[in-house]
């Protein structure tokens, strides 16, 4: 779900996600597949949903909470009609309220609103940087299930990584059992095998 009222932002945004779904699409489709086996796949892929205020946000994350891969969301954007300047954050307590495992992303132009974001349970790009779409990017591949499973420590530390299903199995059976519990409690196989 991306949360922006933006157009300028939301349409360099939604090439970049759609394209990144539709390669991770593309790399699940088996080898031999039939040109409909291949077609039903892509239309059963991961959706992007856009919304550009808190209860249009509110009616994709209520119908879907369980199935969604991560959330973009702005700092500021209306509730009611008015710009709220932490609706953001609203939406985040909200989300790790109710789905705690749903990866957050919250954007802003104010670098003050980086502690708020972390603590709110969601992780903060700012807006002004030189490398928001790259860093983007980089959280949807670790975070919201699109790139490799990354194997941590509690502490945040990569022991390995895996590419598919064979590759995960033979880790699970190599790393420390703290590692193991830590992906197990925040529910990160769950998000990457969905």
């Amino acid at each position: 779900v991306l949360v922006e009222d933006d157009p300028s932002l939301y349409s360099h945004y939604i090439p970049l996600i759609y394209r990144e779904i539709i390669t991770r699409t593309r790399d699940l489709l088996p080898q031999g597949a039939s040109k409909e086996e291949k077609l039903c796949r892509l239309k059963a892929r991961t959706k992007l949903f856009l919304a550009t205020d808190f209860e249009g946000a509110m009616d994709y994350i209520k119908r879907y909470g369980d199935y969604i891969c991560g959330v973009i969301t702005d700092l500021q954007f209306p509730i009611d009609g008015k710009i709220d300047l932490e609706a953001g954050i609203k939406l985040t307590r909200f989300i790790k309220g109710a789905y705690p495992r749903i990866p957050i992303i919250v954007q802003s132009k104010d670098r003050t609103m980086r502690d708020l974001s972390h603590e709110a349970g969601a992780y903060f790009i700012w807006k002004q940087s030189d490398h928001l779409l790259s860093e983007l990017y980089n959280f949807m591949l670790d975070y919201f299930g699109f790139g490799d499973f990354i194997f941590r420590e509690p502490s945040g530390r990569e022991i390995t990584r895996a590419g598919d299903l064979i590759d995960l199995y033979t880790a699970i059976a190599k790393i420390p059992i703290e590692s193991f519990n830590y992906h197990i409690l925040n529910d990160h196989f769950s998000t990457w095998l969905f």
